[in-house]
């Protein structure tokens, strides 16, 4: 026998009420306690769902094991350095931002590179919209010292 609850929520800014529905063979488990372990759920897929799609957890090219093993392990890797990065150096309000937004707003940036007197100059456009991220971020890197 299969048991389904909904949930009802509306904040108070909301003018239309949200509903969710479970479908579970889960008997003797709570509504609440439900709702909160697919919750958790969801948010182990979307982790899932960023290695693949930002850092290519997935892809298995070659034809060697070995190399697929590194590859995997290499994106593990390049994952949980984003990982620490958002901790470090984001704001609470960017650490949930995806890789493929990070990349856009932080590294999709016109420029020219310039050098004078032995010396290489980076200078960067100024009409970025995002240049306050970049800014932010940087100094942010530079304080972990």
């Amino acid at each position: 026998h299969l048991r389904v609850v909904l949930k009802a929520s509306r904040s108070v800014d909301d003018l239309f009420w949200h509903f969710e529905y479970l479908v579970t063979t889960l008997k003797d488990v709570t509504i609440i306690d439900l709702f909160r372990a697919y919750h958790k759920h969801g948010i182990a897929e979307n982790f899932i769902k960023e290695a693949k799609e930002g850092f290519g957890f997935d892809k298995t090219n070659s034809h060697s094991f070995q190399a697929n093993n590194v590859r995997m392990w290499l994106a593990v890797l390049s994952y949980t350095l984003t990982l620490v990065f958002k901790q470090l150096v984001l704001s609470s309000s960017m650490q949930s931002k995806t890789i493929g937004t990070l990349r856009f707003q932080l590294f999709h940036i016109a420029g020219r590179v310039t050098t004078h007197a032995h010396k290489i100059v980076v200078h960067l456009s100024r009409s970025n919209p995002f240049i306050q991220l970049f800014w932010f971020a940087l100094h942010r890197i530079h304080q972990l010292d």
